[in-house]
């Protein structure tokens, strides 16, 4: 015999309609809405412009939009922070750099870097909400930096300018080397042995001087659009005349021009760090020179003058007596004996000359025979 349990029977059916009439709820309010997705479109642009991220969302019969809002959320989709702007109030107002457009498409104007990542559309309808989310790239390329700004070399030396790779998307990121307005050709890697993001050039001489710059391009800005450094100016070192001796250059001046005057006058033309030592010893030897010469100048008039003193103090103690008044010493000859001064040529004096040697005399003396 076989029995049945009605009791559990129906409680199985009970079970099953409730389950049935719990679908339809979710169904009938949305709560199920999420399987029905809006869809947002990539977006790309430069750096700058008008970006516009668009949705797309297909009604059901019998439903009406709402409203829809905007966020941004991260790769998963998840929201961040406050919705950026939406169209609640039936007439959406921008938000800073924020609007919409007719159909409800957010438009950044003057999209910046930092712009760039995902952003969410909510559409909600009179049945139900759903959601869509996608990515915004914006396209940039930064100007490069070119080191350094003055390059001074000798002749057949080696010498390099650098120039590091901007950031900047997309990628890849190429270089190209500009000297004096035009692109360097630099297939001759024996000149050039680098020329990425390094330029080294070998054996440098007068052909290579000018003004080198270093342009980056990438998909997005290449050709006139690529980003361009400032220059660095590539000189030889060298004097503009090593023949002509420094000496030569001089020319006469007056005491009283000034030694950047005198130093103006030659012409000697150097570059880098060398030529200004050269300039810098130049001056000091003119001022070593010129201390040197004033030097020996306020010697010789000092002991110029010293003898002139002791001169005119001799001559200040004995005076000559007049021809009658001579007497000889000795009373033998009519000759005179005078004291004279010890200095040269005393033989060659004449009698006028001569002075007389009186009991104490100031300084030794020569006794002359006057004839």
């Amino acid at each position: 015999m076989t029995l049945y349990n009605t009791e559990a029977k129906h409680c199985g059916h009970h079970w099953k309609i409730y389950l049935v009439w719990l679908i339809n709820l979710f169904l009938h309010f949305g709560v199920f809405a999420q399987s029905r997705s809006v869809t947002v479109d990539p977006a790309t642009e430069k750096l700058g412009e008008n970006a516009l991220i668009t949705y797309t969302f297909t009604l059901e019969p019998g439903e009406d939009l709402d409203y829809l809002v905007w966020f941004k959320c991260d790769v998963d989709g998840v929201r961040q922070g406050d919705s950026i702007i939406t169209n609640i109030t039936g007439n959406p107002q921008p938000n800073g750099r924020y609007s919409l457009s007719d159909n409800g498409s957010l438009i950044i104007s003057n999209v910046q870097v930092e712009d760039a990542g995902y952003y969410l559309c909510r559409v909600t309808t009179t049945a139900n909400f759903t959601e869509g989310f996608s990515n915004l790239t914006v396209y940039h390329l930064e100007t490069p930096i070119l080191a350094p700004k003055e390059k001074y070399v000798n002749r057949n030396k080696t010498t390099t300018f650098t120039c590091p790779l901007p950031n900047g998307d997309p990628t890849p990121i190429t270089t190209t080397w500009i000297k004096d307005g035009g692109v360097l050709d630099v297939s001759d890697i024996e000149k050039y042995p680098q020329s990425d993001t390094t330029l080294e050039i070998s054996r440098v001489n007068e052909m290579d001087e000018g003004d080198y710059q270093c342009r980056t391009e990438n998909a997005a800005y290449n050709g006139n659009e690529g980003k361009l450094s400032d220059k660095g100016t590539l000189s030889l070192f060298s004097l503009t005349s090593p023949s002509t001796s420094i000496a030569s250059s001089f020319t006469i001046v007056t005491s009283s021009t000034s030694v950047s005057s005198i130093a103006a006058t030659v012409p000697l033309k150097c570059s880098g760090s060398d030529a200004g030592l050269l300039v810098g010893m130049t001056f000091l030897g003119f001022f070593f020179g010129i201390l040197l010469s004033l030097s020996i100048f306020c010697v010789l008039r000092k002991m110029r003058n010293s003898k002139a003193q002791v001169i005119e103090a001799s001559s200040r103690d004995y005076e000559l007596p007049t021809v009658s008044e001579a007497t000889p010493r000795d009373g033998k000859h009519s000759s005179a004996y005078t004291a004279y001064k010890g200095e040269p040529m005393a033989d060659k004096k004449t009698y006028e000359d001569l002075q007389w040697n009186y009991d104490n005399p100031v300084m030794p003396a020569v006794y002359v025979n006057v004839k």
